[in-house]
């Protein structure tokens, strides 16, 4: 792990006008020091805690198979992965997803060929936008209130709060749940009313 990314190379390509940030997996952190020459070039901030600290103030993101391209793609910037294992990785682990066809950026397997992407600046936002939104395939807020009118209110007047009910309820309303589905809440099968004096 600890030459997959050459430091070097990243510098004498993109050392004029670049910074990198470098969080690395606790597992490889005691593997890649930083030279001293680079120190201005290369910022270790493995130690940081927060993740998504770094994110924000990220102009693109370096990573390999990492969970973290699913909250950079919420800020709708640049992804490249270096993945040269990809095809052992995909044997021995595997992929939520077609990786080679999916991957919201560029596959490269060499540390020049990433420095040269970077370099290029020639980004494909639309398909980091679309990963985003299959990934994160959410209602867009409001529940809260379908809460209240789909289980707590029928629940007060003495109707059944099912997940039958509940779901015929929301499709009355409009209200599509991810992938158009009904948003069913978790309620107990059989109605089960809920006492005025318990609610408070």
């Amino acid at each position: 792990y600890a030459d997959l990314m050459d430091l070097d190379v990243m510098h004498r390509v993109l050392g004029e006008d670049h910074l990198l940030l470098l969080k690395l997996h606790p597992f490889i952190r005691d593997a890649v020091h930083v030279p001293p020459e680079l120190r201005e070039f290369v910022i270790d901030a493995s130690g940081d805690p927060d993740v998504n600290e770094l994110m924000l103030v990220s102009d693109v993101l370096v990573t390999d198979y990492s969970s973290v391209i699913y909250e950079f793609a919420l800020l709708g910037r640049p992804i490249v992965f270096l993945a040269p294992d990809d095809n052992e990785y995909d044997e021995e682990r595997g992929f939520y997803f077609d990786f080679r066809r999916e991957a919201p950026g560029p596959i490269v397997d060499t540390t020049e060929d990433l420095a040269t992407v970077i370099r290029a600046d020639d980004w494909d936002l639309d398909r980091v936008r679309a990963f985003a939104a299959r990934s994160w395939d959410v209602p867009a807020g409001g529940a809260a209130r379908r809460l209240v009118d789909a289980v707590l209110l029928p629940a007060l007047a003495g109707e059944p709060v099912g997940p039958e009910a509940v779901a015929r309820r929301l499709d009355a309303a409009g209200e599509p749940g991810p992938s158009g589905e009904p948003a069913v809440v978790a309620a107990r099968s059989e109605p089960h009313p809920v006492e005025a004096s318990s609610v408070r």
